[in-house]
Order: structure tokens, then C-alpha cells, then sequence
């Protein structure tokens, strides 16, 4: 179970990238064709959504760092293609 949450973390999170990303993109053209009453709406949402892109833009990274660098999770094929135990004492 906690072998594979990580890697479900990091799967969920790029969905989740995936769809703020969108739903940015789409905020903000909106903003920008509103009218002076619904800027402030639409300005705090796409605001909102931003900041759940970046967030879940973070959680990849650290989930591929946890993957990867602490744990060497050779479960995952990215991992095991990108890192071996080796390294670091060879090198």
C-alpha cells in the first residue's frame, strides 16, 4: 500500500496539473473579455486556480524526487531507468 501511494500521488497530481492548468488558462481569457463588475470575480478565481497549478506542479516534484532520490522505488519504470544505487558511490 504506501509503496505504490506515492506513485498514485504523482499520477493524480498530473491529472490535477492538467485540468487547473485549463481551467487557468480559460479564467483568465474570461477576465479579460468581462466587464468591470465581474473582473473581480473572475480575477480571484483564476487567481485560486493558479495558485492549485503550482501547488500540484510542486507535488510532482517532490513525489518524482521521493521516488527517485530517497527511496529508489525500482517499482516504477521511471525510476528504475533513471537512477541506480551505484551512482553515488561510483561517481
Amino acid at each position: 500500500m504506501i509503496n505504490t501511494f506515492i506513485g498514485n500521488l504523482g499520477h493524480f497530481m498530473t491529472i490535477l496539473v492538467f485540468a487547473s492548468a485549463l481551467t487557468t488558462a480559460y479564467a483568465y481569457i474570461q477576465y479579460y473579455r468581462a466587464n468591470e463588475l465581474e473582473k473581480v470575480s473572475w480575477k480571484r478565481f483564476s487567481r485560486i486556480s493558479f495558485a492549485s497549478h503550482g501547488v500540484s506542479t510542486m507535488m510532482i516534484v517532490i513525489s518524482l524526487f521521493e521516488i527517485i532520490y530517497n527511496h529508489h522505488r525500482f517499482e516504477y519504470f521511471y525510476a528504475y531507468s533513471h537512477s541506480t544505487k551505484c551512482c553515488r558511490i561510483c561517481s
